[in-house]
């Protein structure tokens, strides 16, 4: 009972905000879609994806969504395994390639109900395609929370 009353005071003080696209790791992330998606127009594809992000839809993910997210195995994370999420990050993190997510900080902000980047997912004809957030939505996943995130629907 302690248990889910601490996750539904949770997941309602996390401060879900939207985050600005063109600043940190998010330019290179969206570059990355826009390579995955339009690997013949990359530049116009990019351009397409910040005009549409200015008016996308900042919402609570769906279990629907969520199920059919491409990019992450957040969906996949059990409560509280917070070991497959170090697994994980570990595993991205083989030979340095990758920044060091800190998934221990962002579960504690989670927890204290403090200011994170809402996650920005892409939707692409049928597809759903996580542009960045994982290590948020794999921690929010382990906690019981429900993310709000940002839907920029590109047709």
């Amino acid at each position: 009972m302690l248990v889910n009353d601490l996750k539904k005071r949770v997941a309602h003080n996390v401060q879900w905000i939207r985050p600005d696209l063109k600043v940190g790791d998010e330019p290179g992330e969206i570059e990355r879609v826009a390579r995955t998606f339009a690997p013949e127009d990359v530049p116009v594809f990019i351009e397409r994806f910040y005009v549409r992000a200015e008016n996308a839809r900042e919402q609570e993910l769906t279990e629907e969504v969520w199920a059919r997210l491409d990019n992450t195995d957040s969906y996949d994370i059990a409560p509280n395994d917070f070991a497959q999420i170090e697994e994980h990050i570990s595993h991205c993190n083989y030979g340095g390639n990758r920044t060091t997510r800190d998934w221990q900080y962002l579960k504690g902000k989670m927890e204290r109900g403090e200011e994170l980047d809402m996650p920005v997912i892409a939707h692409i004809g049928d597809v759903y395609h996580l542009v960045s957030g994982n290590t948020r939505l794999m921690v929010a996943r382990a906690l019981g929370i429900r993310p709000r995130v940002l839907l920029v629907e590109m047709g």
